[in-house]
């Protein structure tokens, strides 16, 4: 339940959630505009990210090496979060082919598995079998036409980044909005 302090304050800063929403929108077009560079640069964060991550577990269990047991373990997870966070920084596309790797992967063991149970149906003379054969084998293309074509897996990602980005910033400006009204 908010108090009335909490509601004054919420009125007081309703530009913070316009500004906010804005900045938002803006975000989310310049992903639609520049997909390759948004990716490029999503993928540095998060780089960036686990290269941070590594540098603190590294800190913290030399600093509690007394306190933890296994400490040498926790010294080698910072290393490979080190090592891994400055491939990733230097090699931002390499996310994208880890990502297009799983989701391959994904397709196409979904889809040799609708491609058996196709089969299946088809010795019990089901005749939806044709239609599971189908799907199983257009996933199994999906996953051969990604696997040679990762882009489309970060132009995807960007897309419905870009427009979640976009969703969350008409919501905050129409937040904004409906509290700078309130009395």
């Amino acid at each position: 339940m908010m108090t009335n302090q909490n509601s004054k304050n919420a009125r007081i800063s309703w530009w913070m959630y316009l500004l906010n929403g804005a900045l938002l929108i803006i975000l989310g077009i310049w992903m639609l505009k520049m997909p390759g560079d948004s990716f490029n640069t999503m993928a540095r964060i998060v780089g960036i990210i686990v290269l941070f991550s590594g540098l603190l577990e590294l800190g913290l269990s030399i600093y509690f090496r007394k306190a933890i047991p296994e400490w040498g373990s926790s010294i080698f997870a910072g290393v490979v979060n080190l090592l891994l966070g400055a491939f990733l920084i230097a090699n931002p596309k390499a996310i994208l082919l880890i990502l297009t790797l799983i989701i391959s992967f994904f397709l196409v063991v979904r889809g040799v598995l609708l491609i058996r149970e196709s089969m299946q149906l088809r010795s019990e003379d089901n005749n939806k079998w044709k239609w599971i054969l189908g799907l199983g084998i257009l996933l199994v293309l999906l996953a051969i036409i990604i696997t040679w074509h990762p882009q489309i897996v970060g132009l995807t990602l960007m897309i419905w980044m870009a427009i979640s980005f976009i969703s969350l910033g008409i919501f905050r400006i129409s937040l904004a909005f409906k509290i700078a009204d309130k009395p």
